[in-house]
């Protein structure tokens, strides 16, 4: 599991250089846990939001690395690794602060036991049979789509029950469903606070948060669903949404390719996401490729008809000189 911490510092530090013309800096190091992915030596790189390249250094003997004569803005540092994915931070220099540190922790994956993966069925199981009807109830009327009934079914449930987080997750859903969207963060947070294994709970606040607006916050807890549930398509499309909504187009780039790596049944609208980051950054050519994969896939889909809208102009663009 890699774990990413930002921190913003006033003491300078050693390390390798990367020297620019501004006043500002980024410092920090890498921290391994991991005997065969020394901290040494290692490239790190820095790109503005829109994933221009500021700058390149490698980690000293101790993992330290330094990027100095910065200006004022967002910054995206990326360090790569042998064999795993790159760790990536948005950095926003947007205090009085002139020096911003930032710390990445490299720590062995932590395999998933079986019995954390059947901790729900293992928790519904040990339920009243009559808790467990209830909740049934809940789940039933909420497929059907009669929240305000499964609210009703699920606020027993948790009466009876007060520690059964899938309760709180599922409440946390219908909640969000009838637009109640405060009682629904509350109930997400509290499946997390009695469930840390609760990948699901930490994707919908991370999901719900990102619809607020709150995309820093959101952040926080889709990273910490994608760490607990590696296969979160949900997880990892989200994490793009927010960096996308951050201007942090290069590692939006990278979390929604994953999330589409995981989507094979093509469940969320990815490629129009990939398509708009494409336009952004004025790439076309990638736009148009997304879009039209997009109406490969989905022919029928309910976008169709302005998806080929916008083929249509971008192919006019195009021949324009």
């Amino acid at each position: 599991m890699v774990l990413v911490l930002l921190l913003t510092l006033l003491s300078p530090a050693p390390g390798q250089d990367s020297v620019g013309v501004g006043s500002y800096a980024i410092q920090g190091a890498v921290v391994s846990e991991v005997s065969t992915l020394p901290p040494s030596g290692l490239t790190v790189a820095l790109f503005k939001s829109d994933g221009t390249t500021v700058g390149q250094t490698r980690t000293d003997d101790t993992g330290k690395f330094r990027f100095r004569g910065l200006t004022k803005g967002t910054y995206e540092v990326v360090v790569t690794l042998e064999g795993r994915a790159p760790l990536r931070e948005l950095v926003a220099m947007n205090t009085q602060n002139q020096i911003y540190e930032v710390q990445f922790y490299v720590r062995p994956d932590a395999p998933v036991s079986r019995s954390e993966r059947s901790a729900v069925n293992v928790a519904y199981l040990r339920l009243p049979r009559s808790v467990r009807g209830e909740f049934d109830r809940a789940v039933r009327w909420s497929g059907e789509g009669k929240h305000e009934k499964s609210v009703t079914s699920l606020k027993k449930v948790v009466a009876l029950e007060p520690g059964f987080a899938p309760a709180h997750n599922q409440m946390g859903i219908d909640l969000y469903n009838l637009r109640r969207s405060e009682e629904a963060a509350q109930a997400f947070r509290r499946a997390i606070q009695l469930d840390p294994r609760s990948a699901h709970a930490f994707v919908n606040l991370g999901k719900l948060l990102n619809e607020s607006g709150n995309h820093l916050e959101a952040i926080e807890f889709l990273k910490a669903g994608v760490s607990v549930d590696p296969g979160s398509c949900l997880g990892f499309f989200q994490l793009g949404i927010a960096y996308y909504q951050l201007s942090s187009l290069q590692v939006a780039e990278s979390y929604l390719k994953r999330a589409l790596d995981l989507d094979g049944r093509r469940e969320y609208p990815i490629r129009l996401e990939l398509a708009n980051l494409y336009l952004k950054r004025k790439q076309p050519d990638l736009a148009a490729g997304q879009l039209k994969a997009y109406l490969s896939e989905n022919p029928n889909g309910a976008e169709a008809a302005q998806v080929k809208q916008t083929l249509a102009r971008l192919a006019s663009q195009s021949k324009t000189p």
